[in-house]
């Protein structure tokens, strides 16, 4: 319905000559590293950090072997690819690079290594939001009482933009094939605060002219209610948001760069999870979050989708969760109350702490955005001293 972009042509056009990284390995949450030409850059410049995963690493982490599906529908095994993450230089000594936020993916010479470039991001829009709107999607059962699939999809996709925001907006029947709520790959800086994604009863999708396992229409083949938050860009926060009836209310899709959050949301009713869903999503949060959350190895599930999420965090959160450990990464519960979830046994325990008890501070990016701008940060997004 409604389409934020800049223009893909450019978004990320790679300036001058790029530098390799020479550190045999920089740890996830580490903000700098030693690069082969540090004479090519200057503070202040906006770089991409690449991070290469080789068909050594793929194999490390046994996704060149992912078991067949029972159903006889295609796996797809993994192959070599690169992670792409946005900084901007804030300091250089010798040959070390400081950056401006913590790297969300270790880099190991064994595994690819990594190499940094400085960009032009000029071809992104920026400063432009939505608020304030109530979408309906209106339609009309079939004869059987069965959503007849005749309404609309998407409501507002925002790409190759920064800085935007989507507030206080409530969509209705929207069936979300990718993402009610979306933020595309060019996307750096979005929120989306106090706004709902609600689609009606699972009755309605159960019935004659219906797939029987509740997922997709024999004649259609669309996922009803599929995404309702769904983020695939840097650094998006989800604020206070709502999911009724979703299959997977607060999603993220592959190969994300991170940092993303998703903080005080609440999903009712959930079809399946909320998680990063497929092939290797870092860096992300679930704070405070109320729904059901996976952080795990999804196997052979769609067309293969592996370790799905990778450094992520859940955090003070409710209702049912997986956390699994990831090879040569780690996931996070901190706090968690609710069913711990062992996902089919696809993948060891991630790092466990405090079960069963929150802990303080009750909201760890809240805490953080005090600790790094000051309790008027919080005031304006509508917190205050407690958090």
């Amino acid at each position: 319905m409604i389409r934020i972009y800049g223009s893909e042509a450019g978004f990320r056009e790679k300036i001058g000559e790029s530098s390799e990284i020479i550190d045999s390995y920089v740890p996830v949450g580490a903000n700098t590293f030693r690069v082969e030409h540090p004479e090519r850059f200057e503070i202040g410049d906006a770089i991409i950090v690449q991070r290469s995963g080789n068909a050594a690493w793929i194999h490390e982490i046994g996704m060149d072997s992912i078991p067949p599906r029972s159903d006889g529908s295609k796996i797809t095994q993994w192959s070599p690819f690169e992670l792409e993450f946005e900084h901007v230089i804030t300091g250089i000594d010798g040959n070390s690079i400081i950056v401006d936020s913590s790297l969300m993916n270790a880099i190991e010479s064994r595994w690819g290594g990594g190499r940094i470039s400085k960009f032009d991001d000029t071809a992104r829009i920026s400063e432009v939001g939505v608020e304030n709107l109530r979408g309906i999607a209106f339609w009309v059962p079939n004869s059987d009482g069965v959503d007849d699939t005749r309404h609309a999809n998407e409501f507002v996709d925002l790409d190759y933009c920064k800085n935007g925001w989507v507030r206080n907006v409530t969509l209705e029947h929207f069936n979300s094939t990718n993402g009610a709520f979306r933020t595309g790959r060019g996307s750096k800086w979005i929120t989306i605060e106090d706004s709902s994604n609600l689609i009606a009863d699972k009755k309605f999708y159960n019935g004659k002219g219906y797939d029987p396992t509740g997922r997709t229409f024999y004649e259609t083949n669309i996922y009803v209610g599929r995404y309702g938050f769904y983020l695939i860009g840097q650094s998006g926060l989800v604020l206070r948001c709502f999911a009724l009836n979703n299959r997977h209310g607060f999603t993220l899709g592959s190969r994300v760069t991170g940092p993303n959050v998703f903080l005080d949301c609440e999903g009712e009713q959930p079809l399946t999870w909320s998680e990063p869903h497929h092939r290797w999503s870092v860096g992300g949060l679930y704070d405070n979050v109320h729904d059901m959350i996976s952080l795990m190895n999804r196997l052979n599930m769609g067309s293969g989708h592996g370790w799905a999420g990778a450094n992520y965090a859940a955090w003070n959160t409710e209702g049912t969760l997986v956390a699994h450990q990831p090879p040569t990464a780690q996931n996070w519960s901190i706090g968690h109350i609710g069913k711990k979830d062992n996902g089919g046994n696809r993948g060891p325990d991630g790092f466990w702490d405090s079960y069963g008890e929150h802990v303080e501070p009750r909201s760890l990016y809240l805490q953080q955005l005090k600790d790094r701008l000051g309790e008027g940060a919080l005031l304006r997004i509508g917190y205050g001293e407690d958090l």
